[in-house]
């Protein structure tokens, strides 16, 4: 029997060869394909990439890696492929190694930050995100993405620095704009308080007087709250109990807030005290609650805290370290949220996410101003939908706290000789007018030099001498100096609108009397004058 394959059979089967060779040859051509599409996307991955092989000693050796890996630890491809990866690490990940390895190799994921030790030995810190990857047919391997975390660091640190200098640009901008419109209102709401002082009831033009003076008292308002922005108005400091400053704010927003917000307290009494302005601490937390309940249009609870911190470390937006004894109060609400846009610029002055003529945008800057210049700190934790929270940490201060002096609205008179100094004509005529309808008996001077020299001819002439602290040539202060040379028993008041370069502390300090913030009404004046004679009488 005749078995060999016929002609058309051997054809066949050459055939089904050939095929059998063109399709090998098409699946190497796409496994290479495949092999340079993969190599592609390990080189091109945006960090350093780096395949592990997982040895028995625990600690996995370098079975790849891309270039952007090579060039961040200064080795050639050679010269890592093999390493054990531990050699990148620093000590303590070095000694982590094994750990982490067993967490990756057990099937969870691993997203650490740690630091890597290039050729040279430099350090550098990386984020990583490293997992196991099993092949079919093959021992698993790990496969780690890594970054460099140092730049990430610096753009942050540089755009904190940024922020910084513009917040303190606009401090600087807002404080003097400040101080100018102090020096102008002084005027304003001083000849206006002398004219309705001298204007009968019955005269119509009172009510003008009135309404003039109510606006004035308005815009000395909001240049306190300029200057607070500014951090320039810490120039009456005593020791506040925050509990007895909290209740009393929590009286006065319960009768302004909507029905629909419940009020939940939790205040811890007999705390420490903290060193500062009662009014402008009491500004800030009328600022937190009303922007508290502004955030829950449609309800909800508005949470406040006030507790001992301990102690704590901060640093605040400009880089000032700081640490001690803190008092924490939280202010917690249950309303609309922030996103991060908005907490970035939150205390910028003038941003407001309210519609216009619904705010100035100075209240939240000027809490973040207010808290600066008390030495303390502010936190905000939000999200969309979920509410806002602030925690403001105040200082402790070892002093004790000093009763107030309460004041009644009697004006103090007098019939005393006072020499009176400013550098503006305005001003000493606005002075001297106050003065004398006091009954005090005035001698106005231009500047330093004419008040040098009426003072050393006359020395014993004058119970008292009022100047202005900021004056071309010498200011206030080394005027004082020279007159208490000359009678170092003369009492001074030292009159400024310059909040941020003299408080009480300072003038206690230079041997002065007593110190007036302009503007300043009638009322207020006539009691320093007092004071300081007072003060020349006991000495």
């Amino acid at each position: 029997m005749n078995n060999k394959p016929t002609y058309e059979e051997l054809e066949q089967v050459i055939q089904n060869l050939e095929r059998e060779i063109a399709a090998l040859k098409g699946a190497e051509k796409s496994l290479h394909e495949r092999e340079e599409m993969f190599r592609a996307l390990f080189e091109q991955a945006g960090g350093y990439c780096m395949l592990l092989q997982p040895a028995e000693n625990g600690i996995p050796d370098i079975l790849d890696v891309n270039e952007a890996a090579c060039k961040a630890h200064g080795y050639t491809r050679s010269e890592m492929i093999g390493r054990p990866v531990a050699d990148l690490d620093d000590e303590e990940g070095k000694r982590l190694c094994k750990e982490r390895t067993n967490i990756i190799m057990s099937g969870k994921a691993l997203a650490i930050q740690t630091n890597h030790v290039r050729k040279d030995g430099s350090v550098f810190p990386v984020a990583v995100f490293a997992n196991k990857v099993q092949v079919a047919g093959r021992p698993p391997i790990i496969m780690t993405t890594e970054h460099d975390v140092s730049d990430i660091e610096k753009a942050k640190e540089e755009k904190k620095q940024r922020q910084a200098q513009k917040m303190e640009a606009l401090g600087i901008l807002t404080g003097g704009i400040a101080h100018e419109f102090n020096n102008l209102l002084a005027p304003i709401l001083g000849f206006t308080e002398l004219l309705m002082a001298r204007n009968s009831t019955e005269d119509p033009d009172l009510n003008y007087l009135k309404q003039i003076n109510v606006a004035g008292n308005r815009a000395k308002e909001l240049v306190q709250q300029m200057l607070a922005y500014g951090r320039q108005s810490m120039s009456r400091r005593e020791s506040v109990r925050l509990e007895v400053v909290l209740e009393d704010t929590i009286k006065l927003i319960k009768n302004t807030i909507p029905p629909n917000i419940s009020i939940t307290k939790e205040i811890e009494w007999g705390l420490p005290q903290t060193w500062g302005m009662p009014n402008e601490i009491q500004q800030v937390l009328l600022n937190l609650c009303i922007n508290a309940t502004q955030a829950m249009s449609e309800g909800g609870e508005l949470k406040i805290l006030l507790e001992k911190a301990g102690f704590r470390k901060f640093v605040n937006s400009e880089g000032q370290k700081r640490e001690g004894n803190y008092i924490h109060l939280s202010i917690e609400d249950t309303g609309i949220g922030m996103d991060q846009a908005t907490l970035e610029r939150l205390f910028d002055p003038f941003f407001t996410t309210k519609k216009v003529g619904q705010g100035s945008g100075l209240g939240l800057s000027v809490v973040h101003g207010i808290i600066e210049q008390h030495q303390g700190h502010i936190e905000v934790n939000s999200r969309l939908g979920e509410g806002s929270t602030f925690h403001v940490y105040f200082p402790v201060t070892q002093e004790e706290q000093k009763p107030s002096i309460v004041s009644n609205n009697k004006i103090s008179l007098g019939n005393e000789r006072i020499l009176l100094i400013d550098d503006e004509t305005t001003f000493v005529n606005l002075a001297q007018d106050m003065l004398e309808n006091f009954g005090y008996k005035v001698t106005g001077c231009l500047g330093c030099d004419e008040a040098l020299k009426r003072f050393a001819e006359f020395p014993q002439d004058f119970d008292l001498v009022i100047t202005d602290y900021g004056m071309p040539k010498m200011n206030g202060k080394q005027l004082a100096e020279k007159l208490k040379e000359i009678r170092p028993d003369i009492p001074v008041v030292l009159i400024t609108g310059y909040g941020d370069l003299v408080a009480k502390e300072d003038i206690r300090e230079w041997g002065l009397d007593e110190m007036l913030m302009k503007p300043f009404n009638l009322k207020e004046l006539s009691e320093v004058v007092r004071s300081g004679l007072g003060k020349s009488s006991e000495g």
